[in-house]
């Protein structure tokens, strides 16, 4: 529901609404959901954005079929998407998973530094070793909630 300046409370007409209705006439002053019946957009936001991340890891992962020009922008968009991820979730982090987080960046900025200093194979081998570890590490942080979702589900 929301206000206009007038002061009649008007409904924003959607039957399932992401909770901020966003309406760009100029009567309007407050946007404010009184029931928890409009939280449906938002699983839906989180939905999309774990399958988005899903899938820009896959083909993260897949330097040998994708090559490296594809590989280098899925990194930067599993990235983004990571820190928005983080973002969304971010009352419930923990050591764990900023710890998942460091790796992650450490990972990327090894990449960029490896493909800027080619002089020094160095940090292309840290930057291999360091995937691998952020591989292994993701595949558990997403068995983990996949299983915790699935057991909510029941």
């Amino acid at each position: 529901r929301w206000f206009s300046y007038d002061g009649t409370q008007r409904n924003c007409g959607r039957l399932r609404c992401a909770g901020a209705c966003v309406d760009l006439s100029f009567d309007i002053f407050y946007l404010r959901h009184s029931n928890n019946s409009c939280s449906g957009g938002r699983r839906q936001m989180k939905k999309f954005l774990n399958i988005a991340l899903l899938l820009s890891f896959w083909v993260t992962i897949m330097v040998p079929v994708t090559g490296i020009l594809i590989h280098k922008l899925a990194s930067a968009v599993f990235l983004l998407l990571s820190i928005v991820h983080t973002i969304v979730y971010r009352k419930r982090m923990s050591r764990k998973r900023w710890g998942l987080l460091i790796i992650l960046l450490l990972a990327f900025f090894t990449g960029l530094f490896g493909m800027i200093f080619d002089e020094f194979p160095m940090i292309e081998a840290f930057h291999r070793v360091n995937s691998i570890i952020l591989v292994f590490f993701l595949a558990i942080h997403i068995f983990v909630f996949y299983r915790k979702y699935e057991w909510r589900r029941r």
